[in-house]
């Protein structure tokens, strides 16, 4: 670690009246706990990380992780709500519930902890820690530690800066952390692989960081865990700069650890299609441009956008063949790499399946859906599912990755047209009236048609209420006794080429 600092003045925390009453509780409960121990083994209270950090970049920030320096922190909680309890009159409220939170190794929670809510407040409570690792093992043996030596553990250096509630002063044990904050950078106290030793997921967490708070991350190089990786993806793809986030994946080249199947063989993969298709995404597709209106609404809501990130990185997966083998047959490699690296819930992988698998089909059906009748338009969109437009976004996405990829310099002509194609094609679905058609439903069902034609239910009746529904979309103005009537005008025509029985006959 650097030792050279630049001199920087302890500063102040300004505090709201309810994080003023939030000290005042802790600092009153420290005392009444204080009263039965010896005068050189006082408690000392500390919020430490996330809190200090945002209230020094002028953002309210209300999680709050209390640091302590000579008990546990179940023992601390438990006082004090003892404490609360015996001066409801005082403080205006009772005592709070306490959950702990066991150690989990396994997991990287090396810490016990104790979690209550107070004025609002999410708060966690945790003794100031030192590490040591016996023998061989990468499990660390959590000791009481000094505010120096728990400040090095932690992930990088404007994370560890405190605020001392006795004294009202920030503290920076690393000699880093202020002038971090002052200069937007992220880096670790300690030397990276140093840091990341313990838990390489902390290389997501400090992308994740760096791009929401618009720092600079200093180098690094890591193989990196696993373990809860989905859970750190999930978290960047919902902030407010998932860009940044992918950026700072392909600058640091952690794709294949992050995005690829763990302890598998895996094809090797055009690793910069996802910052290409992050571009893409970032600029075009959530950036508004008034020329290309539809474009601009396509991915407006918040789950939408956070599928479309999802995608983006997927994307150096486009044309791999299905992956690995032995899965479910037709099943994109791109869904299974990333419910297997990322252990995605199935709607994500699905959105993501259907937007890779159905690619070539919605190529097709930008060009042709402006000369199709509104009822072969409706059932190819009604077909797409709900999250047909997630899959439109990323069939745009891939063409202008593709035209990225392959035409380096200026080809701004060529990808003029295909936003053209696609501003053009989301036209005429508005214009047809096609935007929600994976809710439209057929007036006539099975057994209406089976009565009519005296047919016994089977599979034949699945084509006829498409081709039924198909004429409906075409003349929505018709009600059921209309089309029933379309239907019997027209059964030698729907029955062609199906097997049916008819009522009372054995078979045919």
């Amino acid at each position: 670690m650097a030792t050279s600092t630049i001199p920087t003045a302890p500063p102040t925390i300004t505090l709201s009246s309810e994080e003023a009453a939030v000290c005042k509780l802790f600092i009153d409960a420290a005392q009444e706990i204080d009263k039965d121990r010896p005068e050189d083994d006082r408690l000392v209270l500390r919020f430490t990380g996330g809190w200090v950090r945002d209230k020094l970049l002028g953002t309210r920030s209300v999680d709050i992780d209390v640091g302590i320096n000579n008990m546990s922190g179940y023992d601390f909680a438990t006082r004090l709500s003892e404490h609360i309890s015996a001066n409801m009159e005082k403080y205006g409220f009772g005592p709070r519930s306490v959950n702990k939170v066991e150690r989990n190794p396994e997991k990287s929670k090396h810490l016990e902890t104790a979690t209550t809510k107070i004025l609002g407040f999410d708060i966690d409570f945790v003794n100031l820690r030192s590490e040591t690792y016996p023998g061989d093992s990468r499990i660390p043996h959590m000791e009481f530690g000094t505010p120096e030596k728990d400040a090095l553990r932690r992930d990088c250096t404007i994370n560890a800066l405190f605020y001392n509630l006795h004294t009202e002063l920030v503290e920076d044990f690393t000699g880093l952390g202020l002038q971090d904050l002052a200069a937007r950078l992220i880096r670790t106290p300690l030397p990276p692989k140093e840091t990341f030793a313990d838990d390489p997921l902390r290389v997501l967490r400090l992308i994740r960081f760096a791009s929401r708070l618009d720092f600079a991350i200093s180098a690094l190089k890591t193989k990196i865990s696993r373990e809860r990786i989905g859970i750190e993806i999930e978290k960047m793809f919902k902030e407010r700069n998932p860009h940044a986030s992918l950026s700072l994946i392909h600058e640091l080249d952690l794709y294949n650890e992050i995005f690829a199947p763990p302890n598998q063989d895996f094809p090797v993969l055009p690793v910069q299609d996802m910052k290409i298709a992050a571009d893409t995404v970032h600029y075009l597709l959530f950036g508004y441009m008034p020329s290309y209106p539809h474009i601009s609404r396509l991915l407006a809501t918040n789950s939408e956008k956070y599928l479309a990130w999802n995608i983006a990185a997927m994307s150096p997966w486009k044309n791999q063949p299905v992956f690995p083998a032995g899965k479910k047959k037709d099943t994109p490699a791109a869904s299974t790499a990333m419910k297997e690296g990322l252990r995605c819930p199935s709607r994500i992988a699905g959105t993501v399946a259907r937007a890779f698998a159905n690619y070539d089909l919605i190529r097709n059906m930008a060009i042709g859906l402006k000369h199709w009748s509104r009822g072969k338009a409706g059932l190819e969109m009604r077909d797409l599912g709900a999250d047909w437009r997630n899959q439109v976004g990323a069939c745009l996405m891939f063409e202008l990755m593709d035209l990225r990829r392959k035409n380096a310099g200026d080809n701004g002509v060529e990808e003029r047209g295909v936003m053209d194609k696609y501003e053009t094609f989301l036209g005429v679905i508005v214009e047809k009236g096609l935007e929600e058609a994976y809710n439209f439903k057929s007036l006539l069902a099975g057994k209406d048609i089976a009565a009519e034609y005296a047919l016994l239910p089977g599979p034949w009746m699945k084509s006829t209420i498409t081709k039924s529904l198909q004429h409906q979309l075409d003349n929505p103005h018709k009600g059921k006794d209309e089309l029933l009537q379309w239907v019997r005008e027209n059964r030698e025509v729907l029955l062609d080429g199906l097997e049916y029985v008819g009522v009372g006959e054995k078979g045919k």
